[in-house]
């Protein structure tokens, strides 16, 4: 599993992404899903700069990531707010969810892990 963001990339990114640092993204996914109450997907979840707001709000939010050191930054701020999402362990390459959701969030720099695309022929 290509990870980028091992156990120093992740301290830096939690200092400088701390839980609620919004880029305007914050505002507008919840201005985008008001209404939606059914489960929404986070890929490349990090350490819940985005997610945590989204819980604390009310939304249903799960999510994954390919590094085990920022999922251990997200989980321990959702534990030190009572809060405890469905988090796993996967990449964009091969995630699989065996419920379907109803809206998927992916914050822009996320899509900037993906270090391997395969080009495809068009059909």
């Amino acid at each position: 599993m290509n990870n980028t963001y091992g156990r120093l990339a992740s301290h830096v990114y939690n200092l400088d992404k701390y839980i609620g640092k919004s880029f305007g993204d914050i505002e507008y996914y919840r201005q985008r899903l008001d209404g939606y109450r059914g489960p929404i997907l986070e890929p490349a979840v990090g350490n819940g700069r985005a997610l945590i707001p989204l819980l604390e709000a009310g939304f249903d939010v799960c999510g994954f990531d390919a590094s085990q050191d920022m999922l251990d930054y997200c989980l321990a701020q959702c534990a030190g707010r009572d809060l405890a999402p469905a988090l796993s362990r996967q990449t964009f390459e091969t995630f699989t969810y065996a419920k379907r959701f109803d809206a998927i969030v992916v914050p822009a720099g996320s899509l900037q892990l993906i270090a391997d695309m395969q080009r495809h022929q068009p059909c």
